[in-house]
């Protein structure tokens, strides 16, 4: 019977589209399902309202789960406007009412009521709840100030069913969290889930930014995903015990957007035993020159699959003092000029060390060094990973020019395509594909030969425009269909 309704629901799902496109009259289409068995037409509801989730990857965008909306034109609110059964089957469901997100688009239209809110809530019986709260925010002048603060002490009072829980805080929400855990002590034990964001005008409050109200929450033994953004300005004081409270050792994921050091980067890195998935942004200038330590011993990390390091400091120094044996996705990412990816031969003795099978690799610098891009490549493991990118500033005509230059490259670089993307960052490697959202294919580089694609996909390089096609640096040319 599960795999039945499984499949039905999949039929389902796929024949929304069509309906749309045909133009078919709603009413006939809710004569027809109101013919479905109650379980049936439940279930299809669920998959329904699971299509308005969201689920972001380990970014560094705020919120990385959108969860269902209290708009009338989204599930569940729109499945209690078509008619009374509907309706009725929709309130007898409690799965589709164990996820709400209130966010600032509630507060500047005025948002639903506290009582309507406990009422959604009330629908979900005693399942574990998935709740998300944005602070009323000082830009929403329609937004009552007290409604943020009604709506997180509401959800405090089911704070024993909390199964994940996401807040973009401010000072006033602090303190009404501050007082539902010290009022709560002891209830919230099955947590797995936790997102936090401070809004910037919090941290510009004369006192020292301050998690241990927060630390009842990180030492709870049930959570395993945090995701911690600490986005306040440049050269405010952050005292280091704040990272302390964090349960590294027990977190499956685990990203935090703050400054580190790249030795306090390794300490913590180093504590992740169980973790699969880490992401370290950072959000401002480290002013440490952070040499390479030569103390720090190498740990295994065995269960990490994914890493993503994004920093001032040059990001691949980190991977010296790991052994990373299931690591798949690898992004190192270095914002600051004076702190470019000039170390491949670290990069080449952690592939050694690690024996890894990375699928995935992604490095961006800020600086222009095509002599250490170059050195990479002459990285013999570099070219058995299937998905490759570069980029750094002008990446796409800096290896023009370095193909041009040094057209027996092959051995070195047998093989190499350019993209270009819609914020004008280009990219070199391979394996991207050609249809990824945003990105232009610019040219390729295969068998000592240089293929450009028509301009008008995109392409702009220097050189004449001959018949819908670019002649670039008189290199050996191939036209595409």
């Amino acid at each position: 019977m599960t795999y039945q309704l499984t499949s039905t629901g999949k039929r389902a799902r796929r024949s929304i589209p069509l309906v749309e496109e045909t133009g078919t009259d709603t009413r006939t289409v809710g004569a027809s399902t109101d013919k479905l068995p109650v379980e049936l037409l439940a279930y299809i509801f669920e998959e329904c309202a699971m299509q308005q989730r969201d689920i972001r990857p380990l970014s560094r965008e705020m919120f990385r789960s959108h969860l269902r909306s209290v708009e009338a034109e989204y599930p569940p609110m729109l499945f209690l406007q078509i008619c009374r059964r509907w309706r009725e089957i929709a309130l007898s469901t409690s799965s589709l009412w164990t996820s709400l997100s209130v966010g600032r688009m509630s507060w500047e239209h005025c948002g639903p009521s506290i009582a309507a809110m406990g009422y959604w809530l009330d629908r979900a019986g005693q399942a574990p709840l998935h709740l998300q709260l944005r602070s009323s925010g000082s830009q929403s002048s329609n937004a009552r100030p007290s409604y943020a603060n009604e709506m997180l002490d509401l959800f405090g009072k089911e704070i024993s069913r909390w199964r994940s829980f996401s807040i973009e805080f401010d000072e006033e929400l602090v303190g009404t969290m501050r007082e539902i855990l010290n009022r709560s002590q002891g209830t919230l034990t099955g947590l797995e889930e936790l997102e936090i964001c401070f809004q910037p005008e919090y941290w510009l409050v004369p006192v020292e930014p301050d998690l241990t109200f927060l630390s009842s929450i990180l030492s709870l033994e049930s959570l395993k995903r945090l995701y911690l953004s600490l986005n306040f300005p440049p050269m405010k004081s952050f005292p280091a015990s704040n990272f302390q409270l964090i349960p590294w050792s027990q977190l499956n994921e685990i990203l935090v957007q703050a400054p580190l050091s790249l030795e306090e980067c390794v300490y913590y890195l180093s504590q992740c035993s169980t973790a699969s998935r880490i992401s370290l942004y950072a959000t401002q200038l480290h002013s440490d020159p952070d040499p390479i330590p030569a103390h720090l011993p190498i740990t295994t990390l065995p269960n990490l699959s994914s890493l993503v390091l994004d920093q001032y400091w040059d990001a691949v120094k980190a991977l010296a003092f790991f052994n990373l044996p299931s690591l798949r996705h690898l992004t190192l990412s270095t914002s600051d000029i004076d702190g470019s990816n000039r170390r491949p031969f670290i990069f080449e003795s952690f592939l050694e060390r690690s024996h890894c099978a990375i699928d995935h690799l992604t490095i961006m610098d800020v600086s222009n060094k095509r002599s250490a891009v170059v050195d990479y490549f002459e990285i013999p493991a570099l070219h058995t990973i299937p998905r490759v990118e570069f980029s750094f500033p002008r990446a796409s005509s800096v290896m023009l020019e370095l193909l041009r230059k040094h057209q027996d490259t092959s051995h070195i670089i047998p093989r190499l395509y350019a993209w270009g993307c819609y914020n004008g960052r280009t990219f070199i490697g391979w394996g991207l594909g050609w249809t990824l959202p945003g990105m232009t294919p610019e040219y390729k580089w295969e068998d000592g030969q240089i293929v450009f694609f028509h301009p008008d996909l995109g392409f702009n390089a220097p050189g004449a425009d001959i018949d819908g096609l670019c002649w670039v640096f008189d290199l050996p040319l191939i036209a595409l269909d």
